[in-house]
Parts: C-alpha cells; structure tokens; sequence
C-alpha cells in the first residue's frame, strides 16, 4: 500500500503507473510521472525547509514520497506536485531513475544517496543497487 493510502486512509487515489507511451522522462524532466503528478511529502519539508533525506518510489501504485526522516504523523503530511519537489530540492534529480519498489537515503543535502529494494515491496524491479 503506497503512502497516499496510508496518510489519506484510502480516501486518495493516486496516479496510477504511467503508460508505456507516456514517458514523461527528458533532460529537462528526469521523473517516471509527469511534473504535476501528486507526490507525498511533510509539513517539516514544505513549511520548515526540512531536508528531504527519504525518498520511496512505491512498487504498487508507482507514486512517490520525498520524506524529511523526522515525523511519521498523519497530520504531518503534505501533497506535492512533483514540480515542486523538484523545485524544492533539485539534488532529487539523481534519484529520479529509482526504480518502483525502491527506496533512497541520505544523512544531508549533499550526501551521496544510498539506494536499495524497500523491503516493504519484497523483491525488487531491478537487481541492482548503489550510491548514485
């Protein structure tokens, strides 16, 4: 179950997995869902400039988390276009090819982000994982 159904209590339904012919991916916009798709985030990184230092890409829904790591509070969360995001932190950028069921870290803006399955989701989309 993706984020936006454990904070909206299935009342949210977000954007499903993007059709193989609409591939929003480019130089100039490096995400899976296209810039005005909803994304989780919190309060702590909207409104206090939190960092984000987690990133989940969900294997179920595709959607996508941008975290700060400090609250797991229902009324904590925020809704976000990606765009904003992105605005928000463009270091997200060398995160943006994880893979669904994936999820990234770091300890702070400029760290080198970690990557691996999330374990929620059991096996990953792809073998593979590293430092970006």
């Amino acid at each position: 179950m993706g984020l936006f159904s454990r904070i909206f209590g299935g009342g949210y339904r977000p954007p499903g997995r993007p059709s193989a012919d609409a591939d929003h991916r480019s130089d100039a916009w490096p995400f899976d869902q296209a810039p005005e798709t909803a994304a989780v985030t919190t309060r702590q990184v909207m409104e206090e400039r939190h960092v984000i230092q987690v990133v989940i890409h969900y294997g179920d829904d595709h959607s996508w988390a941008f975290l700060c790591g400090t609250t797991d509070a229902q009324d904590d969360g925020r809704v976000m276009t990606m765009q904003t995001l992105l605005e928000v932190d463009d270091t997200l950028r060398s995160i943006a090819d994880l893979p669904p069921g994936w999820r990234a870290w770091r300890e702070k803006r400029g760290d080198a982000w970690f990557k691996e399955p999330d374990p929620a989701f059991g096996q990953p989309d792809c073998a593979d994982s590293g430092n970006a």
